[in-house]
């Protein structure tokens, strides 16, 4: 292909920081920046029809009407090989112009940008060839602005990104996607490097670049971004394709395969030296004895308010909402375990069990027991995150809880003395923002969702930790109010935030799945999937004693986990489970599931699903190994993942299964039998329990005796002294 001497110094330059960056130690270089180009997306390559988007339902996203309008008639006109006529089509709409999403096919809503540059890409050969005569002149002359002497600072950038998003099949385009890689890969932008690079592979196989130099740029991004399978299998290529072979960079020969296998061993050295413990965590394994301490035990929910809600629920055996199987969601950081109990949020010593601080008085939510099974709040809303000093809850003041529609508040806590930093409702611009969904901290800011009070159009917020004030806002999309329960209100979905190595997730549990970048600024892409059953207009029927339906009485809960660069999820309301490739991005696999299962955890060959019973499905074909039957009665459906075991958490003990065949290896009864289970997670040396009335710890087996011992001796003299009366005496 003819190349322009144009940049090759340049180009040569930046390689060579790129190749420091790449063997300094991995923390340094991992960190999040603001992107420079924007991404190129493989996307499914012909836009979505009507028909294929009439059942999804769910969450709508705004697409640009006017923009698909042209965007048609450029695949009109490449259909029928009239090229230009689609060229002329295309030329109306210039890189400036492709804003906005349009729909493409297999549920995808993508940015303008990224659909058109694929279908372009993606020509056939007659095609391919007539787009580089009609531009080809055209390209050059604009790439060559990047030899001008002192050009304005990122100008090279901006140049080679229209060239890009315009004129990639022209001769130019392989050292525009080069350049933008290396620009990428510079600020952090691991994956959207790997995407430049694979894309001169993919749509340019004629490059002078060099297959084996672009093979070993993206290799050196996918183990940047923590993408070890993708990254052994390009080493394994290399090994296969390329013996012998040689490649250049920073001005050094170096043999590639030796190369990224010692890149990769010094990235592993210096993760571990980077971290807080050169000591890997202790794994769970083994049987919990009968014999097992119990650490601590700090009960919220006293007996005398137990009492109460059992009574209100008696009398109100219609229109229920679960509240007496509800366990309150809990974070932990730095030896604290922190809940958020009906907006009383509180924290606990782990290793003493001590209740440090809380917001309320416990027992101040008897008073509104009377009336919360039937209350319009929707009890999945609360939500605790904690970070550096920081523990934010989404909560409501205790004496509005029953009130109809009241909007929920985000509120900052100082983490180690509780002290109220700052509350949205005191907030002008936020005051009548409704917060939902778990937030997620970036950095110095937040990234959280709000919805108006009476609305369900979802809007993402980057707020400051430091004061709530808002840097940016974006909107999302509308959502389809949902309704669990034929004897329950239309509620808005709670969405669920997941950060991976260079993108933010935003599962919205209303039938679509939105990626977007590090910084959770712009939509990447979008994946529709069939949405919640549309429940407008439907009535409420309630009959006496009728048993609550288990996706409320199991206050079943959406969930996202992301392992190997594959997200798994599985939405609130929905009955299918899904693995989505983050790479492509397409969906590898979806299979049924009960509409109450909960997504609780993920290992190297197994997702493991609650419902009433655990079940263990393969990774790879989706095929079910096992499955239990438990005791499960309530909400807090979680699951800890050991080495060779799996720990659920019932009314009637934890559950000690085998991971293999789903065997029951043993029952360790533990102190809360009287509860509904819950939640179960490890934390520090604790293994830590939190049902609809108490918080549990335990000293599990797999701990170090010593420290065993020491933990205990500590727990011992806090708990005579000052745990017992701070944990049991729920009055205050």
């Amino acid at each position: 292909m003819a190349r322009l001497s144009s940049n090759s110094h340049r180009r040569r330059e930046l390689w060579g920081f790129i190749f420091w960056i790449a063997v300094v130690p991995i923390g340094l270089a991992n960190v999040p920046t603001t992107a420079v180009a924007q991404i190129v997306m493989a996307t499914p390559a012909v836009s979505a029809s009507d028909d294929e988007e009439k059942n999804l339902g769910g969450f709508q996203v705004q697409v640009d009407d006017s923009l698909e309008t042209s965007f048609k008639d450029f695949e009109r006109f490449a259909e029928r090989k009239d090229w230009e006529k689609a060229f002329r089509a295309i030329e109306e709409i210039p890189s400036d112009k492709r804003v906005g999403m349009l729909k493409a096919s297999g549920g995808m809503i993508v940015p303008a940008h990224s659909l058109i540059w694929q279908v372009v890409a993606e020509l056939p050969a007659e095609g391919r060839e007539a787009f580089r005569v009609f531009f080809d002149a055209k390209a050059r002359e604009l790439f060559r602005q990047i030899e001008q002497e002192n050009p304005e600072p990122g100008n090279d950038v901006k140049v080679a990104r229209q060239v890009f998003d315009e004129f990639f099949l022209t001769s130019v385009g392989d050292d525009a996607a080069n350049l933008l890689g290396d620009a990428a890969f510079e600020q952090g932008d691991f994956r959207g490097a790997e995407r430049y690079w694979r894309a001169i592979l993919d749509h340019q196989p004629n490059t002078e670049i060099g297959e084996l130099r672009l093979q070993v740029k993206r290799a050196i991004a996918l183990l940047r971004s923590g993408r070890a399978k993708q990254f052994a299998a390009i080493v394994n290529d290399i090994e296969q394709r390329f013996p012998g072979e040689m490649v250049t960079l920073g001005g050094q020969d170096v043999e590639p395969v030796e190369f990224l296998k010692s890149l990769q061993s010094d990235s592993e050295s210096s993760e571990s030296t980077l971290g807080e413990s050169n000591e890997e965590p202790v794994l769970a394994e083994g049987v919990l004895p009968e014999d097992t301490p119990i650490a601590w035990q700090v009960q919220y929910l006293s007996d005398a308010g137990k009492k109460m809600l059992d009574q209100s629920v008696r009398s109100n055996y219609w229109y229920r909402n679960g509240v007496e199987t509800y366990v309150p969601p809990f974070t932990a950081i730095g030896g604290r375990l922190i809940c958020n109990w009906f907006g009383i949020v509180f924290a606990i010593d782990v290793t003493t069990g001590k209740l440090q601080w809380r917001s309320e008085k416990f027992d101040k939510l008897n008073s509104q027991f009377g009336q919360m099974p039937h209350s319009q709040t929707n009890i999945e809303q609360f939500a605790v995150v904690a970070g550096g000093n920081t523990v934010l809850a989404i909560s409501l003041n205790p004496e509005k809880l029953n009130n109809y529609r009241e909007p929920f508040r985000l509120i900052a806590y100082e983490l180690d003395t509780g002290k109220e930093r700052w509350n949205s409702e005191k907030v002008s611009s936020l005051s009548s923002e409704s917060f939902i969904g778990q937030p997620l901290m970036v950095g110095d800011n937040v990234l959280v969702a709000t919805h108006e009070r009476n609305g369900s159009k979802m809007t993402l917020r980057s707020l400051k930790l430091s004061d709530g004030s808002e840097d940016w806002s974006k909107e999302l999309g509308t959502a389809t109010q949902i309704q669990k329960s034929r004897r329950y209100q239309q509620q808005n979905p709670v969405p669920i935030f997941l950060k991976t190595n260079d993108a933010v997730l935003v599962l919205t549990n209303n039938g679509a799945l939105i990626a977007l970048d590090s910084l959770g600024k712009e939509v990447q892409w979008i994946l529709k999937f069939k949405g919640p059953p549309s429940s407008a207009g439907d009535n409420f029927f309630w009959y006496g004693n009728e048993p609550l339906e288990d996706v409320i009485a199991l206050h079943s809960q959406g969930a996202i986990l992301e392992e190997d660069g594959t997200v798994y999820f599985k939405e609130a309301c929905s009955n299918e489970l899904f693995a989505v490739d983050l790479s492509k991005p397409e969906v590898v696999w979806k299979r049924p599931v009960e509409v109450e299962a909960v997504l609780a955890g993920v290992d190297e060959n197994h997702l493991y699903v609650m419902t009433r019973e655990m079940m263990a499905i393969d990774r790879e074909s989706q095929k079910l190994r096992w499955a239990r039957r438990l005791p499960i009665v309530g909400g807090g459906l979680s699951t800890v993942v050991g080495r060779d075991t799996v720990y659920v958490f019932t009314n009637r003990g934890i559950y000690c299964l085998d991971k293999q065949n789903g065997d029951q290896k043993a029952i360790y009864r533990g102190a809360d039998l009287e509860s509904n289970g819950g939640w179960i997670e490890v934390v520090g040396d604790r293994l830590v329990c939190v049902s609809n009335s108490t918080v549990t710890a335990y000293t599990p087996p797999w701990v170090d005796d010593s420290q065993n011992s020491q933990s205990d001796e500590d727990t011992d003299s806090t708990e005579t002294s000052e745990t017992s009366d701070a944990a049991k005496d729920t009055s205050g």
